[in-house]
């Protein structure tokens, strides 16, 4: 366990880790600390994530997140979708298209504007997510 010079004692496995990796001190504390570990889990995600996404076919994390983001909420616009994931318009066209190309999303004409088209999961694309949720891959040393 490590306790810093005049701070409470805390036992933090992952100060702990970073302490026997020589990365400690240079992890924060306070909401320091918080930001590191969203980009350690970050850095999880894409290590141990983005194979398994690419044996499904996908390009990337961010057109899975895409295809999730459409599994929880239905008939949204493409720029809707694209700030949902906070992504930058041109790259979620991109990321969009692409879904489309493999048959996972459809395109459907908004009844209120005719110029803007929303976005459902295809059939395919509900078979495309359930299949990577439903099973868990193992994680390898």
């Amino acid at each position: 366990p490590i306790k810093r010079k005049g701070a409470p004692f805390i036992e933090d496995p992952l100060i702990e880790e970073a302490q026997l990796q020589g990365d400690y001190p240079a992890i924060p504390n306070g909401s320091g600390l918080a930001a590191h570990i969203v980009i350690r889990l970050y850095k999880a995600i894409r290590f141990y994530f983005k194979p398994i996404l690419q044996d499904h076919g996908f390009k990337s994390l961010e057109d899975f997140l895409f295809l999730a983001t459409l599994g929880w909420r239905s008939n949204i616009s493409k720029k809707s979708l694209c700030r949902m994931n906070m992504t930058e318009i041109p790259t979620g066209i991109d990321i969009i298209k692409r879904l489309l190309q493999q048959d996972w999303v459809i395109e459907n004409e908004n009844p209120a504007d005719k110029r803007e088209k929303l976005l459902i999961l295809s059939d395919k694309g509900r078979h495309k997510l359930f299949e990577i949720f439903s099973q868990p891959q193992p994680i390898e040393d």
